[in-house]
């Protein structure tokens, strides 16, 4: 297994059974179901920090994950709250509605442009016919007064 500390980072690396295992999938599966992004923010630092200690910071990186676990502590201390989203919810779907009925003018008056110009190129095409009718009907009419 090749190492590289972006995509690969060997500090992250343990050994189970004489398997090398890489240990941040393990850290995802473990945070992804936290629903509380300070708490789930804080057990992936606390996690990462343990892990790598022996093999990259030591006392340092227990350290900062004792920071963590404190954070960790004190987000859990102040309880979650239920919260009535219902008011939220209903001035985003305002929003939404103003934004969809703003696209709707813009694309009307997209086509009110659209069609404009499409009205100016054919007046233009009708003056250059008319020319190009008059030049002919001169034509015609020279040779008809030369018979």
């Amino acid at each position: 297994m090749s190492y590289d500390n972006v995509n690969n980072p060997k500090h992250y690396e343990v050994e189970i059974d004489g398997e090398k295992v890489n240990t941040l999938p393990m850290i995802y599966a473990v945070v992804r179901p936290i629903s509380n992004g300070v708490v789930a923010s804080g057990v992936k630092d606390i996690l990462k920090y343990v892990i790598r200690a022996e093999k990259k910071n030591g006392l340092e990186d227990y350290k900062k994950a004792r920071n963590y676990i404190n954070d960790v502590i004190k987000e859990l201390e102040k309880g979650y709250k239920m919260v009535d989203i219902t008011k939220d919810i209903k001035m985003l779907k305002m929003y939404l509605d103003e934004i969809e009925n703003k696209v709707d003018e813009m694309e009307q008056e997209e086509d009110a442009i659209k069609i404009y110009t499409t009205t100016k190129q054919i007046g233009r095409k009708t003056e250059d016919l008319e020319q190009i009718l008059e030049v002919i009907q001169n034509k015609l009419d020279w040779i008809v007064d030369d018979f």
